[in-house]
């Protein structure tokens, strides 16, 4: 039972090892059986100090650790020790204990700890925590990993860059002082001078990108933690009610109170996962990532209707009024939710940018089907682009609406998903005062 290896149910891309700590050899046994329809490699200590050896040459992914195990360290003293390290401060450590007192639960995750585990120990709870761990521990890693990938790149970047400039202001010095007889030499380096700064404005790209990158990386801990939080300490109080229920003590006061605490908790994990959510999707489309959904064979017209009808909250306090008009017998073999992502993000730069607070507003999509193409026209009548800012609104980043946190990725999400993924095209026409027009087409055969 010591070292099971068993086929995984589930996908993993490595076999996870499991330190389990308990003085209590009939625990760790109980523990052990938990796992063994699952893809993951145990490993055991009895005690606080052996448990620091299996960490050090065995590296787990994930610690179960129980808090007392008299008469050696107990489990805060070996949970800090581990933070204490750079080798093992990540790895996501879970308590096992019997104590419900929520001192001790302060001060594990004070400690470092990512959750707690009511012994006894049941193993759907036991199952779902560890997942959920792990897969916020394995997407900080990646997370990082690239962060650490993009900035070193970056670095290497900048210092070519830095190189150039040097090497480049030798040349303009050592060109000016011959101007009066060189001007076919000057000519040369002011196309140099151009492409400099044709690469200072790339280099601007890659670190507003980099710091994209490194802010989401930091901004998602803390939703997550906070969302495992609330539903860690739903969890106990559900349980607390569920005992007087049983017992027979339930009464109406400590029943209120458990739905106030109930509709509290639930509201705060809502908003912090919907808030993660929101992070991940951001990151992923304006790096043009994609996950493997595949196409799929869909009626148009349901999808971009249920796309206006989702942003009904965004627009409710608004004077905007959304018109489609599509055949709804149009079907395609494609990506329902690209459709949904470009809708979704036009017409919120509609919102943002197009009209005033409270303005009377309208959105016209019209789409068709011509030879081979789908041709989607939208068109809202608003404030327009001037001319010098239509060969930009692509780019990421770019905004004319700063002051109100706009962080100008919406267009640009738009463009990746239109050429990308759909492998088609799109352009913008419009004039001050008179509105945008984007017109995408996009081959479906």
């Amino acid at each position: 039972m010591l070292n099971n290896k068993i086929d995984v149910k589930e996908e993993v891309e490595y076999e996870i090892k499991v330190l389990i700590v308990d003085d209590n050899r009939t625990n760790l046994d109980l523990i052990a059986s938990y796992f063994e329809d699952y893809n993951y490699s145990l490993l055991f200590a009895t005690s606080g100090e052996l448990a620091l050896k299996r960490v050090d040459y065995a590296e787990p992914d994930i610690i179960l650790l129980d808090i007392l195990m008299p008469p050696g360290m107990n489990g805060f003293e070996v949970c800090k020790k581990l933070k204490s390290s750079d080798k093992t401060k990540d790895i996501p450590i879970i308590f096992m204990t019997a104590q419900t007192d929520t001192e001790d639960k302060v001060k594990g995750f004070e400690l470092g700890a990512v959750d707690y585990i009511t012994k006894p120990v049941q193993k759907e709870e036991l199952l779902a925590r560890m997942k959920t761990h792990l897969k916020v521990s394995k997407y900080q890693e990646t997370l990082e990993l690239a962060v650490a990938q993009r900035t070193e790149e970056l670095l290497i970047a900048n210092s070519e860059l830095l190189q150039f400039k040097i090497d480049l202001e030798k040349l303009v010095e050592e060109r000016t002082n011959k101007l009066s007889t060189a001007n076919q030499c000057l000519e040369k380096t002011i196309k140099d001078l151009e492409k400099a700064q044709a690469r200072l404005i790339e280099s601007e790209k890659i670190t507003a990108l980099s710091t994209l990158t490194v802010g989401i990386a930091h901004e998602i801990n803390t939703p997550t933690g906070i969302g495992i939080t609330g539903a860690s300490h739903l969890l106990s109080l559900t349980e607390e009610i569920e005992k007087e229920y049983l017992s027979d003590t339930l009464d109406e006061n400590s029943f209120k109170k458990y739905l106030e605490e109930l509709k509290a908790l639930t509201k705060l994990i809502y908003e912090n996962l919907n808030n993660v959510a929101h992070l991940t999707k951001t990151f992923k489309m304006i790096t043009g990532y994609k996950e493997s959904e595949e196409k799929e064979k869909l009626l148009l017209y349901e999808y971009l209707n249920a796309a206006i009808m989702s942003l009904q909250h965004s627009i409710k306090n608004t004077n905007i009024k959304i018109n489609l008009e599509c055949d709804e017998n149009i079907t395609l073999y494609s990506y329902g939710s690209s459709y949904c992502e470009i809708i979704n993000n036009l017409v919120l730069n509609s919102v943002n940018h197009a009209y005033p607070f409270n303005e009377e507003g309208v959105i016209d999509i019209n789409i068709s089907l011509s030879s081979d193409n789908l041709i989607l026209i939208y068109k809202d009548y608003g404030k327009g682009i001037s001319q010098e800012n239509i060969s930009k609104v692509f780019e990421p980043f770019f905004t004319t609406n700063r002051g109100d946190s706009s962080m100008g990725l919406g267009l640009s999400i738009v463009y990746n998903i239109v050429t990308n993924d759909l492998n088609g095209t799109i352009t913008c026409k419009s004039n001050e005062g008179e509105g945008v027009v984007f017109e995408i087409i996009v081959p479906v055969k």
